[in-house]
């Protein structure tokens, strides 16, 4: 057991396990991936901006997955260099849409949303669901922030029908 994390943590519940996080270098995410880490997995986690200063994981991806081929880029990273995942994490998730209800969502806002919170799990569930399938083994959770995002959306439309009704 290490105690250099706030809770006891055995250094051997994930060995051997391939893990990719979402979003994993900031806040929920960066605490998933400390947590894997710690419990001795090889952990593989993205973002649009560069590793922070003293996060280390076993592989990194600077990219947007937001977008197909950012999706694209962390599906080929990890299949050339582990060959597969064992549990997919799939943390990303935000909004950078304006507030002003259905007069300021453009179709832009909702495509950006939709790309980033649930398209981006979508393909990655998508390619690394058949090889847990074929071994019989494996985990895909999708956490929170991406939902969130998508009732905070809706609800400023829902605001704004019922000042119209």
């Amino acid at each position: 057991m290490t105690m250099t994390y706030p809770f006891p943590v055995s250094a051997d519940e994930f060995k051997g396990k391939r893990v990719l996080v979402t979003g994993g270098t900031k806040g929920m995410g960066q605490a998933m991936v400390r947590r894997f880490t710690l419990s001795g997995a090889s952990v593989a986690t993205t973002a649009r901006s560069p590793l922070p200063d003293g996060q280390a994981v076993a592989l990194f991806v600077q990219t947007d997955i937001g977008t197909a081929a950012g999706v694209q880029d962390v599906i080929s990273r990890i299949q050339q260099e582990w060959g597969g995942l064992d549990i997919l994490v799939n943390n990303v998730g935000g909004s950078d849409a304006p507030n002003g209800g259905y007069k300021a969502l453009s179709d832009d806002d909702w495509q950006k949303a939709l790309n980033v919170n649930l398209l981006a799990s979508v393909r990655l569930d998508r390619a690394f669901l058949p090889g847990m399938i074929e071994r019989k083994s494996g985990v895909i959770l999708t956490s929170p922030p991406s939902s969130t995002v998508f009732r905070s959306m809706t609800r400023r439309l829902l605001m704004l029908r019922r000042k119209v009704l």
